[in-house]
């Protein structure tokens, strides 16, 4: 996920700060995990699921990645979030209806679970959060 920006206008200027399997961005992991979920919705919307599914995501390469956000540079400043794990593996059992009503919320939740496992210990305070959730409507929405 760290390298989205190759190729793009960023590519230069990212790509001198920060090699390769060296960082994980926070937005992005919530955007990816958010489409992910909401693929995962349309098919279920489109009657290609039974009345549950299964959802497994692994996250590879992950030990010593440290957790940035390049839109909010002062999360840096409030510690070093760094993987100790080199795979990252989530399963879950979703209740089809459940996935439909509340892929936000799933795919939010998810997020702070791969958070956590880069020991960022706030992110489940009310004003991170917040701000996430904010985040993620502009993606839904299509207002980045």
């Amino acid at each position: 996920m760290e390298d989205w920006w190759k190729g793009s206008t960023l590519d230069a200027e990212l790509g001198a700060r920060y090699s390769p399997g060296e960082v994980l961005e926070l937005l992005m992991v919530l955007y990816k995990l958010t489409e992910i979920y909401e693929f995962a919705s349309r098919l279920a919307q489109k009657g290609v699921l039974d009345e549950q599914m299964s959802l497994t995501i692994e996250l590879h390469g992950m030990r010593d990645r440290r957790l940035i956000c390049l839109s909010k540079p002062f999360f840096s400043a409030f510690g070093s979030y760094i993987s100790q794990e080199a795979a990252l593996k989530f399963e879950a059992t979703l209740v089809v209806q459940d996935l439909i009503g509340r892929v936000a919320e799933h795919a939010l939740e998810q997020s702070l679970q791969v958070f956590e496992r880069f020991n960022w210990r706030d992110a489940r305070l009310p004003e991170n959060v917040t701000n996430l959730r904010a985040d993620q409507r502009k993606l839904l929405e299509r207002t980045l």
